[in-house]
């Protein structure tokens, strides 16, 4: 029952998700867009109101791996049990959000090029949301994960994660391409590390000393290696364009801020029912604040209207009111759709289901039948 729910961690995910709204926002503003007055958050600047929008653009990273990290700690002891009506309910959720917004969209008149089209028809295929593809993937094979995990030793799962982490931790926070990096494989990497932290470490991770000097580790590291770039940039013309080089799911102080944040709010145990109303809500505001349609047509329109109009002299309190804006809505928006549309695909997805599964077990045994 939802009343049952600990609203820690649903409070973290709607701070993540405001996390992840704050910097999509941020980068529509410093997209470097020419009618967006230029600002390109990737170059050095001695403004600070462009340094903290620059920062603000970690907050993506950041609110990504929260999100992943409540997901994986369930998921690490759901054993080998999958459920397939959930993924193809977020893939129906996530195609007719899609499709709501393409009709809308050509019903205001908007010149659509053909590939938005496509994408929006296709949007899963096309991970127009990267995040939600990649959770779609992961989900997949999470059981055959914890299968692998429950073959390990304990020094064989610890040998696994300080490679990975010196792999897409260390040479890939430097080299983002290094070793075939992408957000998937970042994502079983996390998995891992939860994986060993939830069976190993239970007494050191809820300990709030040791959660509140990595919080303090990973802040520091983020803000540092920020700002130091961005300083450096000033001097060096070859850094003077790389001050966003930072800013990915590669960073080990993100991941130390989104472990140690997961942790402090986990361990406060409270129930909220409004709180776990909307973090439950979480799938749909992420779809309906950042539709591929709104970000590339309608966020750049806003804030056009903002530059030609007020200028940037405050342009981080329109960041941050916009946000909140665009938060409100996409939960009030989240809240029509998931006591509306969202039972009707939850029975169709059951009803697909069910359809499917006979047919799926019956190829698997025929298949297993050759030699």
């Amino acid at each position: 029952m939802e009343t049952e729910r600990k609203s820690g961690i649903e409070l973290l995910k709607i701070i993540a998700i405001l996390l992840i709204i704050i910097s999509h926002v941020s980068q529509t503003v410093g997209s470097g867009n020419p009618s967006l007055g230029g600002l390109d958050s990737n170059i050095a600047t001695t403004n600070p109101q462009y340094i903290i929008l620059m920062l603000f653009r970690h907050f993506g990273s950041l609110g990504n791996i929260l999100f992943f990290i409540c997901s994986a700690w369930f998921l690490c002891e759901s054993g080998k049990k999958r459920n397939g009506e959930k993924i193809l309910r977020i893939v129906f959720d996530v195609w007719i959000i899609s499709i709501v917004y393409l009709f809308a969209f050509i019903i205001a008149g908007e010149d659509l090029s053909i590939q938005d089209i496509i994408k929006s028809i296709f949007p899963t295929i096309f991970s127009n949301n990267w995040y939600i593809t990649s959770y779609l993937m992961l989900y997949a094979i999470f059981p055959y994960l914890n299968w692998i995990i429950e073959k390990m030793s304990q020094k064989e799962l610890l040998t696994v994660n300080i490679v990975a982490f010196l792999l897409y931790y260390g040479v890939g926070y430097v080299y983002n391409s290094a070793f075939f990096a992408n957000k998937f494989i970042l994502f079983i990497v996390i998995y891992f590390f939860i994986a060993y932290i939830k069976q190993y470490m239970k007494n050191i991770s809820a300990n709030k000393k040791w959660n509140l000097c990595l919080l303090i580790l990973g802040i520091c590291g983020y803000i540092g290696i920020a700002l130091t770039t961005n300083f450096m940039g000033l001097r060096i013309n070859f850094l003077s364009t790389r001050v966003l080089h930072w800013s990915s799911m590669s960073s080990p102080f993100l991941l130390f801020v989104g472990i140690a944040l997961f942790q402090i709010f986990r361990t406060n145990q409270f129930v909220n029912v409004g709180i776990n109303r909307v973090a439950g809500l979480s799938l749909f505001i992420y779809l309906f604040h950042e539709n591929i349609l709104l970000r590339q047509y309608f966020r750049p329109r806003i804030f056009y209207y903002i530059y030609t109009n007020f200028g940037y002299q405050n342009i981080v309190l329109w960041v941050l009111g916009f946000a909140i804006i665009l938060f409100i809505v996409a939960i009030l928006i989240g809240f029509f759709y998931q006591i509306t549309v969202q039972k009707w695909s939850g029975r169709f997805a059951k009803k697909i289901i069910r359809k499917i599964t006979p047919l799926h077990d019956k190829w698997i045994e025929k298949l297993m039948e050759i030699n």
